[in-house]
Protein backbone atom coordinates (compact mmCIF):
# COMPACT_ATOMS: atom_id res chain seq x y z
CA UNK A 1 0.00 0.00 0.00
CA UNK A 2 3.16 2.58 0.18
CA UNK A 3 3.73 2.30 -3.06
CA UNK A 4 0.37 2.79 -4.02
CA UNK A 5 0.05 6.08 -1.99
CA UNK A 6 3.08 7.38 -3.06
CA UNK A 7 1.65 6.97 -6.86
CA UNK A 8 -1.20 6.76 -6.98
CA UNK A 9 -2.87 9.20 -4.00
CA UNK A 10 -5.71 11.36 -5.89
CA UNK A 11 -5.25 9.62 -9.11
CA UNK A 12 -7.03 6.93 -11.19
CA UNK A 13 -5.75 3.51 -11.45
CA UNK A 14 -5.62 1.46 -14.90
CA UNK A 15 -3.85 -1.31 -16.78
CA UNK A 16 -5.25 -0.64 -19.75
CA UNK A 17 -7.44 -4.38 -20.04
CA UNK A 18 -11.15 -2.51 -19.10
CA UNK A 19 -10.40 -4.41 -15.58
CA UNK A 20 -10.83 -1.84 -13.28
CA UNK A 21 -11.03 -4.00 -9.96
CA UNK A 22 -8.37 -6.01 -11.19
CA UNK A 23 -6.03 -3.10 -12.02
CA UNK A 24 -6.09 -2.27 -8.51
CA UNK A 25 -5.49 -5.53 -6.99
CA UNK A 26 -2.65 -5.91 -9.30
CA UNK A 27 -0.91 -2.49 -8.46
CA UNK A 28 -1.18 -3.50 -4.96
CA UNK A 29 0.06 -7.36 -5.47
CA UNK A 30 1.74 -6.96 -8.54
CA UNK A 31 4.04 -10.30 -7.99
CA UNK A 32 1.26 -12.51 -6.33
CA UNK A 33 -1.56 -11.48 -8.60
CA UNK A 34 -4.23 -12.59 -6.26
CA UNK A 35 -7.83 -13.66 -6.64
CA UNK A 36 -11.32 -11.51 -5.75
CA UNK A 37 -14.65 -11.18 -6.28
CA UNK A 38 -15.84 -8.71 -8.70
CA UNK A 39 -19.21 -8.20 -6.50
CA UNK A 40 -17.66 -7.57 -2.85
CA UNK A 41 -16.99 -3.80 -2.27
CA UNK A 42 -14.55 -5.10 0.34
CA UNK A 43 -11.24 -6.79 -0.29
CA UNK A 44 -9.51 -8.36 2.95
CA UNK A 45 -5.17 -8.88 2.80
CA UNK A 46 -3.24 -9.68 5.69
CA UNK A 47 -2.75 -6.53 7.36
CA UNK A 48 -4.77 -4.32 5.59
CA UNK A 49 -8.60 -3.73 4.57
CA UNK A 50 -9.48 -1.85 0.73
CA UNK A 51 -13.05 -0.85 0.19
CA UNK A 52 -14.16 -0.08 -2.89
CA UNK A 53 -17.03 2.35 -3.60
CA UNK A 54 -19.53 4.02 -6.42
CA UNK A 55 -20.61 7.16 -5.45
CA UNK A 56 -22.69 7.68 -8.92
CA UNK A 57 -23.91 5.76 -11.56
CA UNK A 58 -23.14 6.71 -15.11
CA UNK A 59 -26.10 9.00 -15.56
CA UNK A 60 -24.71 11.33 -12.58
CA UNK A 61 -27.11 10.17 -9.55
CA UNK A 62 -25.48 10.10 -6.68
CA UNK A 63 -25.25 6.73 -4.16
CA UNK A 64 -25.63 6.93 -0.56
CA UNK A 65 -22.15 6.70 -0.21
CA UNK A 66 -21.92 10.47 0.36
CA UNK A 67 -18.99 12.44 1.06
CA UNK A 68 -19.19 15.53 3.71
CA UNK A 69 -16.91 18.03 5.37
CA UNK A 70 -15.97 18.97 1.61
CA UNK A 71 -14.67 15.91 0.94
CA UNK A 72 -13.01 15.18 4.43
CA UNK A 73 -15.26 12.99 5.57
CA UNK A 74 -17.55 9.92 3.40
CA UNK A 75 -20.22 7.61 4.50
CA UNK A 76 -20.28 3.86 3.65
CA UNK A 77 -22.60 0.83 4.71
CA UNK A 78 -21.30 -2.39 5.27
CA UNK A 79 -23.01 -5.73 3.50
CA UNK A 80 -26.89 -6.52 5.53
CA UNK A 81 -25.45 -9.42 6.64
CA UNK A 82 -22.07 -8.29 8.96
CA UNK A 83 -22.03 -6.96 12.72
CA UNK A 84 -19.76 -5.59 14.89
CA UNK A 85 -18.90 -9.81 15.27
CA UNK A 86 -18.16 -9.61 11.98
CA UNK A 87 -13.67 -10.56 11.68
CA UNK A 88 -13.71 -7.22 8.80
CA UNK A 89 -15.52 -4.77 10.81
CA UNK A 90 -13.70 -5.34 13.66
CA UNK A 91 -10.86 -4.52 11.74
CA UNK A 92 -12.82 -1.15 10.43
CA UNK A 93 -13.65 -0.10 13.67
CA UNK A 94 -10.19 -0.55 15.63
CA UNK A 95 -8.81 2.58 13.87
CA UNK A 96 -11.52 4.50 16.11
CA UNK A 97 -9.05 3.74 19.07
CA UNK A 98 -6.67 6.55 20.72
CA UNK A 99 -3.24 6.78 20.72
CA UNK A 100 -1.96 3.80 19.72
CA UNK A 101 -4.02 4.68 16.50
CA UNK A 102 -2.43 8.68 16.44
CA UNK A 103 1.04 7.38 16.52
CA UNK A 104 0.26 4.70 13.56
CA UNK A 105 -1.43 7.96 11.16
CA UNK A 106 1.55 9.79 12.07
CA UNK A 107 3.87 7.30 11.09
CA UNK A 108 2.15 5.98 7.84
CA UNK A 109 1.06 9.91 6.25
CA UNK A 110 2.69 10.04 3.01
CA UNK A 111 5.21 12.46 2.20
CA UNK A 112 3.44 16.00 1.78
CA UNK A 113 1.38 15.78 4.35
CA UNK A 114 4.18 15.84 7.33
CA UNK A 115 7.53 17.24 7.18
CA UNK A 116 9.96 14.33 6.72
CA UNK A 117 9.83 10.76 7.28
CA UNK A 118 9.09 8.43 9.96
CA UNK A 119 11.51 6.35 11.73
CA UNK A 120 10.78 2.29 11.47
CA UNK A 121 11.03 0.98 14.92
CA UNK A 122 12.95 -2.18 15.77
CA UNK A 123 11.36 -5.31 15.37
CA UNK A 124 8.96 -3.70 13.43
CA UNK A 125 7.18 -7.30 11.66
CA UNK A 126 4.44 -5.73 9.16
CA UNK A 127 4.91 -5.79 5.60
CA UNK A 128 3.69 -5.53 2.92
CA UNK A 129 -0.29 -6.30 2.46
CA UNK A 130 -1.15 -10.03 1.80
CA UNK A 131 -4.08 -11.87 0.66
CA UNK A 132 -6.33 -13.62 3.22
CA UNK A 133 -7.96 -16.43 2.26
CA UNK A 134 -11.76 -16.55 2.82
CA UNK A 135 -15.29 -15.77 1.28
CA UNK A 136 -15.50 -12.40 2.55
CA UNK A 137 -12.58 -11.23 0.54
CA UNK A 138 -12.83 -13.51 -2.09
CA UNK A 139 -9.02 -13.74 -2.03
CA UNK A 140 -7.96 -17.78 -2.63
CA UNK A 141 -3.97 -16.82 -2.18
CA UNK A 142 -1.76 -15.16 0.11
CA UNK A 143 -0.07 -12.54 -2.30
CA UNK A 144 2.28 -10.12 -0.32
CA UNK A 145 3.31 -6.64 -1.83
CA UNK A 146 6.53 -6.12 -2.08
CA UNK A 147 8.97 -4.19 0.12
CA UNK A 148 11.72 -2.06 -0.15
CA UNK A 149 15.16 -2.80 0.20
CA UNK A 150 17.67 -0.02 1.23
CA UNK A 151 20.88 -0.53 0.17
CA UNK A 152 23.23 1.97 1.60
CA UNK A 153 20.68 3.07 4.48
CA UNK A 154 22.31 5.37 6.92
CA UNK A 155 23.41 4.00 10.64
CA UNK A 156 21.42 2.60 12.89
CA UNK A 157 18.88 1.80 9.41
CA UNK A 158 21.06 -1.31 8.84
CA UNK A 159 22.89 -1.60 5.68
CA UNK A 160 21.38 -3.40 3.23
CA UNK A 161 18.56 -4.11 5.52
CA UNK A 162 14.95 -5.03 3.92
CA UNK A 163 12.24 -2.30 5.29
CA UNK A 164 9.39 -3.35 6.81
CA UNK A 165 6.69 -0.63 6.32
CA UNK A 166 4.09 0.16 8.98
CA UNK A 167 0.37 -0.20 6.91
CA UNK A 168 -2.19 2.04 8.07
CA UNK A 169 -5.17 -0.72 8.26
CA UNK A 170 -8.18 0.55 6.10
CA UNK A 171 -7.72 2.53 2.64
CA UNK A 172 -10.45 3.69 0.29
CA UNK A 173 -10.84 3.47 -3.53
CA UNK A 174 -14.13 5.23 -5.27
CA UNK A 175 -15.05 5.73 -8.66
CA UNK A 176 -17.74 6.78 -10.91
CA UNK A 177 -19.70 3.27 -12.22
CA UNK A 178 -17.89 1.96 -15.23
CA UNK A 179 -14.64 4.53 -14.61
CA UNK A 180 -11.41 3.71 -13.17
CA UNK A 181 -11.30 3.55 -9.79
CA UNK A 182 -9.27 6.14 -8.03
CA UNK A 183 -6.96 5.76 -4.49
CA UNK A 184 -8.30 7.87 -1.69
CA UNK A 185 -5.92 7.48 0.59
CA UNK A 186 -6.28 6.08 4.06
CA UNK A 187 -9.64 5.79 6.34
CA UNK A 188 -10.39 5.83 9.86
CA UNK A 189 -13.45 5.38 11.99
CA UNK A 190 -15.13 8.33 13.18
CA UNK A 191 -18.32 6.71 14.22
CA UNK A 192 -20.66 3.78 13.28
CA UNK A 193 -24.66 2.42 14.28
CA UNK A 194 -24.06 -1.41 15.13
CA UNK A 195 -27.55 -1.52 15.54
CA UNK A 196 -28.41 -0.28 11.85
CA UNK A 197 -29.40 -2.98 9.08
CA UNK A 198 -26.45 -2.79 7.19
CA UNK A 199 -24.25 -0.65 9.65
CA UNK A 200 -23.65 2.74 8.83
CA UNK A 201 -20.14 4.04 9.23
CA UNK A 202 -18.50 7.93 8.96
CA UNK A 203 -15.00 7.78 7.97
CA UNK A 204 -12.55 10.57 8.49
CA UNK A 205 -10.36 10.61 5.06
CA UNK A 206 -6.78 11.51 6.55
CA UNK A 207 -5.38 12.24 3.60
CA UNK A 208 -8.12 14.96 2.13
CA UNK A 209 -5.71 18.28 2.51
CA UNK A 210 -3.40 16.27 -0.57
CA UNK A 211 -6.51 14.94 -2.27
CA UNK A 212 -8.38 18.51 -2.60
CA UNK A 213 -5.35 18.99 -5.13
CA UNK A 214 -6.65 16.44 -7.32
CA UNK A 215 -9.46 16.93 -9.69
CA UNK A 216 -10.10 13.11 -10.33
CA UNK A 217 -11.04 13.59 -6.39
CA UNK A 218 -12.54 16.86 -6.32
CA UNK A 219 -14.97 15.39 -9.36
CA UNK A 220 -15.93 12.84 -7.13
CA UNK A 221 -16.34 14.60 -4.44
CA UNK A 222 -18.73 17.27 -6.45
CA UNK A 223 -20.73 13.77 -7.21
CA UNK A 224 -21.41 12.40 -3.85
CA UNK A 225 -21.42 15.75 -1.59
CA UNK A 226 -23.89 15.40 0.85
CA UNK A 227 -22.83 19.32 2.02
CA UNK A 228 -24.30 20.39 -1.43
CA UNK A 229 -27.08 22.55 -1.60
CA UNK A 230 -29.83 19.97 -2.71
CA UNK A 231 -31.75 22.47 -5.02
CA UNK A 232 -28.30 23.06 -6.84
CA UNK A 233 -28.47 19.61 -9.00
CA UNK A 234 -31.13 16.99 -9.59
CA UNK A 235 -28.92 14.15 -8.54
CA UNK A 236 -31.33 11.47 -6.85
CA UNK A 237 -29.87 8.97 -4.82
CA UNK A 238 -29.81 5.26 -4.87
CA UNK A 239 -29.29 2.17 -2.59
CA UNK A 240 -26.21 1.92 -0.85
CA UNK A 241 -23.13 0.01 -2.71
Amino acid sequence: MSKCSRNHLGRPISDGTGGFKAAVVHEISPIANPKFSKMSGIQEWRNVVTLFVNVGDKHGNSYDNVFTHCGGRITWFAQPRQGEDTPVIQRIVKTKDGSGMDALALATAPAGLIPGDEEDEEGDERTGAEAETGAEAGAETGAEAETETEAGAGAGRGKGRQRRDKEWPVHLFCRMEGCEYVYCGRLRTIDHDPRARPMKFTFRLLDAPLLRTSDDFLGLVDLADADADPGLGGAGKKAPR
